[in-house]
Parts: structure tokens; sequence; C-alpha cells
């Protein structure tokens, strides 16, 4: 089927499912073991979705069938790019179809852009954070899986060692006048900096929190080098730094900053 032909059936579609998982709030991915692609499923019937979600799920994925409306598909497979996943399997009611997502969805950036103005994107970082925290938020493993998560534990943390990342501000107007401040949230452990990897992940986190808080629509994003996060002076009240909030929501304590780059980036570690 050619490209025309796959965009034609998509937009023949009132909606589209998506297998998600639960552990990471992000598309269940899976490696082919033929080809080392990096997959996810789509379908275009419920029941099907349902059933392909309810078999992962025994595994321990808590994966679930998301409904994706017509409005939303372009927006939402574009969104994937960033993620790493490079092919996309769509079941059809006829038939299933294949197909490379960047060949599929095709993105062109404004002509003559400075280096500081291309947005940042971190695909190897997030599609090794998605393999891995599938596997480490699983509540049984056995020990060749433990084995495995070992080895993509390391791929992933190296990974955020060298990535560069959003950090996200917005504008407080006091009788003073307005200031910008730096964005912090609260998590489990208490208020933390959120960092993310692209805009799409700044832009679903903002959906939900600019519901509650308008001033949260003025939100920018300025890009931070990881190991920079090491010399911020965040103060005792922050605990730490999260990845992705909306998403992976991956967290970690400033000190852990410096255990990355020592182990990763050792001509930076000082």
């Amino acid at each position: 089927m050619t490209i025309p032909e796959i965009i034609g059936k998509l937009k023949s579609l009132d909606c589209i499912y998506c297998i998600e998982c639960g552990l990471t709030h992000m598309p269940y991915v899976v490696c082919n073991p033929t080809t080392y692609d990096d997959e996810i499923t789509l379908y275009a019937e419920e029941p099907a979705a349902i059933a392909a979600a309810e078999i992962i799920d025994r595994k321990g994925y808590k994966t679930t069938a998301r409904k994706i409306s017509q409005k939303d598909i372009v927006d939402t497979l574009s969104s994937y790019l960033a993620t790493g996943v490079n092919l996309l399997r769509i079941y059809l009611p006829e038939e299933t179809i294949t197909v490379s997502l960047d060949e599929l969805i095709k993105r062109k950036l404004p002509e003559n852009l400075t280096p500081e103005q291309i947005p940042v994107e971190n695909p190897t970082l997030m599609i090794s954070m998605l393999y891995c925290m599938q596997e480490a938020r699983k509540a049984e493993k056995t020990q060749e899986e433990m084995k495995k998560l070992n080895e993509l534990d390391e791929e992933m943390s190296r990974n955020i060692a060298l990535g560069k990342f959003y950090l996200s501000f917005t504008n407080v107007t006091t009788p003073e006048g307005t200031t910008e401040q730096l964005l912090c949230i609260p998590n489990k452990e208490g208020m933390v900096i959120p960092i993310f990897t692209d805009q799409y992940e700044i832009q679903k986190y903002l959906m939900n929190i600019s519901k509650a808080n308008p001033a949260y629509d003025t939100v920018t994003g300025k890009v931070i080098e990881f190991k920079n996060l090491a010399s911020m002076q965040i103060g005792a009240a922050l605990k730490g730094f999260v990845i992705n909030p909306a998403g992976i929501a991956l967290g970690f304590p400033q000190a852990h900053v410096t255990r990355l780059i020592q182990a990763f980036c050792p001509t930076d570690a000082s």
C-alpha cells in the first residue's frame, strides 16, 4: 500500500486506537525481533484494540486501548516522532499494514533558523526511557528480565546524561511588576523542577495545568544541558527534578545528576 493510500485509509476513520502503557503513560513500544524496528500498534476497531491490550496487560504492563479522534490523529502521530518510534503497525478491518513513521509524517522546519531556534528533541533518550521504564515498573520480573533491565537502565542513564532539556518559565505579575519564574510542581517527594525532552511534552503538561491556572498559557521553554542541572541553586525546599511529568514522570534528586555526569561525562565532572 502506498503512502497516499495509507493516508486515505486513516482519513476515512472516525478514530483510531493506540495501545498505551499505564506504567509510562505513553504508547506501548516493542522491538521487532527480526528487523529491530521500534514499533507501536494502532487499531481501527475498538474490540480488536481492547483484546490486544488485555493480552499485553497479562504480562504486567497495565496496557489499555486509548482512543484518538480523527482531528487528533495527525498531531498524535507527529508527536510519536519525538519518542524514537520508527514503525507503525496498523490493524485495519481488512488487512494489517506497516509503515515507517517518518515516511507517513513529514515535518518541515521554517528556513533560516539559528541553532538556538531549532526545537530540542531527544528521540534516542525517549525510546530508551520507554523500554527501560516499561520493564522497571512491572510488579514481577524474572531473573533474565532483571539482567536485561540493568542493560536498559545503563543505556537510558547515558542518554539522560548526554541530553538537552527544556526548563519552563512563566511570567508572574505582582503589584511590584512582572517577573519570570521557574516552573516548579508538586510530586510525592515534595516540590520538584520539571524538565522536558521536547515541546510536545511541554504542551501535554500545560494542557492539564492551564485549565486550572490560565497564567500557565504563557509558559516558555529554555534549553539546558543535563550536566548544567548539577550547578543550579535550587534550595532545600526543592527535592530535585522530574522528566516529562505528564508522561513517563521519571524523578531524581539533584545529587543523581552529579552521579550520572561522573559515570558518563567524566570530562565534565568536577
